[in-house]
């Protein structure tokens, strides 16, 4: 029911109302994930049911696993690099599959997809948000866990600067197996590649995510069909899902067991965009998008590599590009290379700065000025409760 004051006074009272209810109006802020009493009252929440999941899912599968969605790239193979020939070849490559899919499963489904996803701070993720919400529960709000929360948003800026680096420079690689005389090309391609991804991100996340999207969605159909191909290579592939090779793996090469466990560590570089981009599609869309697409098409492609290296044990060096025929391999170098990078250290450098001094900032509605029926605007307010 909207009010409809005719005459300043009663503009004047009906401010003192709202200023009054204040808490009951913050309520009706846009953080369903926060405040699931009011799903069932929320029109966003209701559009989303009905039809705005699968566009969520799939602007998702553009923003926040553009990273991890590049991993299979270069994970297995530098990881078989680093164990430089040591050892049998058939054990090391059970072992590093056994350390990834673990990795895969450890890290990003049961820690980040089971837990951390559900320490939303009123619906928004990462380091900053996390820390806002440990300084709360102190009644003294303590500096130390401002300290760690400025270490931890650090380090998440310094992996965001170094990922795509990693994920396109591993993608335009792909050129020396196509066209090794253009190998001299790798630098100068990569820089102009990163140089237009970071100047597209200046449209916003909903345009970063309209064009990514689709392109994620056939590049995870792409990885899980050509890995799915080549599990027949080998179907002892499957004993690497026993933790034992990569327990047994890394206790028998010690010496190299740093290197291959920084390998390995690479498989989840991006996982976490789960939490950093929680606030800009929710919980439901990101896991849904994790169990249904990414996850089945990231093992199936680590399970195939792994085949393809067993059957083919001299083709360690791009076992990625070399699993795919001849005919394939140039529009697969094309689909590796358009990623969208470090979006998300935009959002955390900029976006969450506001939690250094409040809580929140979140999308309320109040009635304007004017105090005309019906009519309001969204602002931003810091929102306590």
């Amino acid at each position: 029911m909207w009010f409809t004051p005719s005459n300043q006074s009663n503009c004047r009272t009906f401010n003192e109302i709202i200023s009054r209810n204040l808490e009951k109006i913050l309520s009706l802020q846009k953080c369903p994930v926060t405040y699931p009493q009011l799903r069932s009252e929320d029109p966003e929440l209701a559009i989303e049911t009905r039809s705005g999941l699968p566009a969520l899912v799939l602007a998702a599968l553009g923003v926040v696993y553009g990273d991890i969605g590049t991993s299979p790239l270069y994970a297995f193979r530098e990881a078989l690099h680093a164990t430089a020939g040591s050892g049998s070849h058939r054990e090391n490559v059970l072992g590093i599959l056994s350390l990834i899919v673990w990795a895969l499963t450890i890290v990003v489904t049961v820690k980040y997809v089971t837990f951390v996803l559900r320490a939303d701070n009123r619906g928004e993720g990462g380091t900053l948000s996390l820390m806002t919400l440990a300084r709360q529960s102190f009644a003294g709000k303590p500096a130390w866990i401002l300290v760690l929360g400025v270490a931890g948003a650090s380090l998440f800026l310094g992996d965001a600067i170094i990922t795509p680096a990693i994920s396109v420079l591993s993608a335009v690689e792909g050129i020396q197996v196509v066209a090794p005389g253009l190998s001299g090309w790798i630098v100068p391609i990569t820089v102009t590649i990163i140089a237009v991804l970071f100047f597209v991100q200046r449209f916003g996340t909903g345009g970063v995510a309209s064009v990514f999207g689709p392109i994620m969605a056939v590049w995870f159909l792409i990885l899980g069909i050509s890995g799915g191909i080549h599990i027949l290579d080998d179907l002892e592939i499957f004993s690497a899902i026993n933790p034992l090779h990569g327990i047994l793996y890394a206790s028998s090469n010690v010496g190299h067991a740093i290197a291959v466990l920084g390998a390995v560590f690479l498989a989840v570089t991006g996982a976490e965009a789960l939490y950093v981009d929680l606030g800009h599609f929710g919980r439901r869309p990101i896991v849904t998008a994790w169990f249904f697409l990414v996850f089945p098409c990231l093992l199936l492609n680590y399970f195939g590599q792994g085949a393809f290296v067993l059957a083919n044990p001299d083709m360690t060096k791009h076992p990625f590009f070399d699993m795919h025929p001849e005919w394939a391999r140039v529009p697969i170098v094309c689909m590796a290379q358009p990623r969208p990078p470090s979006l998300r250290a935009k959002q955390s450098s900029r976006g969450h700065i506001p939690l250094f001094v409040r809580p929140c900032t979140s999308m309320c509605y109040r009635v304007s000025k004017s105090c005309t029926p019906r009519r309001h605007t969204p602002v931003r307010s810091s929102c306590r409760k």
